[in-house]
C-alpha cells in the first residue's frame, strides 16, 4: 500500500496523478487517480451525453433517466460545436449517441473577471438553455430545425458563478457555437481559455478518477 496522502494541513495545494497498480498471479492492472487539495477549479465544463430511446420524440422536451442512456461523461474545456448535417458526429463522442436524438448536460462555473454587463451570442439547431445562478440566461428549448441566432444580455459580478448549458437535437442537422462579449470587449470572441471551469462531481470513492478537496 502507497500512503500518498498523509501529513495534510490546511497550506497544502496539490495537483498530481497517481497510478494504482494491482497486481496477482493472472497478471496486473492499472487506474490513475487525480488529486486535487487547495487547488483552482479544473479547467472547462463537465458534460455528460445521452442519446435518447429509438422511439421517443426530443421536441416533447422529456429527459428523464429512464427515457435516455448515458454514452459519455468529459471534461469538456471547447463545448462549441460547428454545423453537422444529420448522422454527422463530434470528434471524442461515441458516434452512436447521434443515432437518435441526443441530449447533453454540461455544468460548472464561470469564472468573472469583469463586473458589469456581459453578453452571450449563439448559434444552435433545436434546444439550447444557458443559466447562470440558476436563472436562465437563454431558454430556446424548441425544436428549431435550421440555425437559430440570438444575443443575451446579464450582469455579472465578479467571482464564480454556477453555470449550465443545456442542449439537444432532435436527429436533424445539428450544431452549437456560443461567444461572448465581456464588458471591456469590442466585439464578440470565442470563450476565452479560464471563463469555464468544474469541481468533481463525484465524492471519494473506487470508482471516481478526479477528487478535489479544500
Amino acid at each position: 500500500m502507497y500512503e500518498c496522502c498523509s501529513g495534510f494541513d490546511a497550506q497544502t495545494v496539490m495537483n498530481q496523478v497517481f497510478t494504482i497498480i494491482a497486481e496477482n498471479a493472472f497478471g496486473s492492472s492499472s487506474a490513475e487517480w487525480h488529486l486535487l487539495v487547495g487547488e483552482t477549479p479544473l479547467p472547462g465544463l463537465e458534460g455528460r451525453y445521452y442519446r435518447l430511446d429509438k422511439d421517443e420524440n426530443a421536441c416533447q422536451i422529456v429527459f428523464s433517466d429512464y427515457l435516455m442512456d448515458l454514452y459519455a461523461i468529459r471534461n469538456d474545456v471547447d463545448i462549441n460545436h460547428p454545423f453537422e448535417h444529420r448522422n454527422g458526429y463530434w470528434e471524442g463522442i461515441p458516434s452512436p449517441m447521434f443515432y437518435y436524438a441526443s441530449h447533453v448536460e454540461w455544468n460548472g462555473y464561470l469564472n468573472v473577471e469583469e463586473e458589469g454587463e456581459w453578453q452571450f451570442h449563439s448559434q444552435h439547431i433545436d434546444g439550447y438553455r444557458l443559466s447562470i445562478d440558476g436563472n436562465y440566461v437563454v431558454n430556446s428549448y424548441s425544436c428549431t430545425e435550421s440555425i437559430f441566432e440570438l444575443t443575451k444580455k446579464v450582469s455579472l459580478t465578479k467571482g464564480y458563478h454556477k453555470v449550465q448549458v443545456l442542449w439537444f437535437s432532435s436527429h436533424t442537422d445539428f450544431m452549437l457555437v456560443i461567444t461572448v462579449k465581456r464588458p471591456s470587449d469590442p466585439d464578440f470572441i470565442a470563450i476565452p481559455e479560464g471563463l469555464f471551469v468544474h469541481t468533481p462531481s463525484s465524492v471519494l470513492s473506487m470508482s471516481t478518477q478526479t477528487n478535489q478537496f479544500y
